[in-house]
């Protein structure tokens, strides 16, 4: 898992999530804004990538605010989970919570991307200057909206943190920001685990179980020391392996058998 930038032009950031240029409530911008540019450095309505591939879990074609747009969810892997932890972006732990990044794309042209499931090889739409946006300080007319030369046009993105547990529901982060939004810069650093696709094993004898990982240091497999071990194998912050399953009973299955 592994996120890539939304446009595949150049680009400008005009506004970081730490800014404040249109004196927001919250005392920051809480997203960045980005415009596309094309080879001769002017805007155009480039295509928008998702950052992920994900579920699209709202598309919105009229608010006047956020203009259209896509809010994309999806459920993050181990790596993505330790890596914004380290960065200060999980404040409410649970042991039995999932935890989702979701995704805003605003202001855009139009989405044509509708089919619920988001692939990173696939635009979502193109960027626009639909909802409130501003040149040079002044709110861009309706009648100048979705027409060249495409006054305001940008792409506001955002990224936040949304935990489904027994004891909670809903976004975290919140005291950071009371929206619960992270910085979209810190989420596009993010260069994924060094590790590929973690499997369950088991020796000959059907009854030692391990978990075997590729590492830049070549293969290496763990032996679980019992049965809680497994069964902690099944959590999002560490090998996510279906060692456990909905009924919450261990499940004893192997992906391999070593040859010893």
């Amino acid at each position: 898992m592994t996120p890539q930038f939304p446009f595949k032009c150049r680009y400008q950031i005009t506004q970081t999530y730490s800014q404040n240029l249109n004196n927001y409530p919250e005392g920051h911008h809480g997203a960045i804004d980005i415009v596309p540019l094309d080879d001769n450095g002017h805007v155009f309505p480039a295509p928008i990538y998702p950052i992920f591939p994900g579920s699209e879990i709202a598309i919105q074609d009229t608010d006047v605010v956020k203009g259209k747009g896509v809010r994309e969810r999806l459920l993050m892997d181990g790596g993505l989970y330790q890596y914004l932890k380290a960065n200060g972006c999980i404040d409410h732990e649970e042991p039995d919570g999932q935890y989702f990044l979701d995704v805003l794309y605003w202001h855009m042209l139009d989405v044509t991307d509708k089919d619920g499931t988001l692939s990173d090889d696939t635009p979502i739409g193109h960027a626009g200057n639909t909802g409130m946006v501003y040149h040079n300080g002044i709110p861009v007319p309706d009648n100048q909206k979705g027409v060249p030369p495409y006054l305001g046009l940008h792409t506001h993105l955002e990224t936040s943190v949304y935990l489904k547990a027994k004891n909670y529901v809903g976004y975290i982060n919140l005291g950071k920001d009371p929206q619960g939004r992270i910085d979209p810069m810190l989420v596009l650093a993010y260069k994924g685990i060094s590790m590929l696709v973690p499997k369950r094993v088991v020796k000959q004898d059907m009854v030692t179980y391990g978990v075997m990982i590729d590492t830049p240091n070549g293969c290496q497999i763990i032996y679980a020391t019992g049965e809680d071990q497994w069964r902690s194998w099944n959590k999002q912050d560490s090998y996510q392996l279906p060692t456990v399953n909905a009924a919450g009973a261990t499940v004893w299955e192997h992906d391999y058998v070593l040859p010893f």
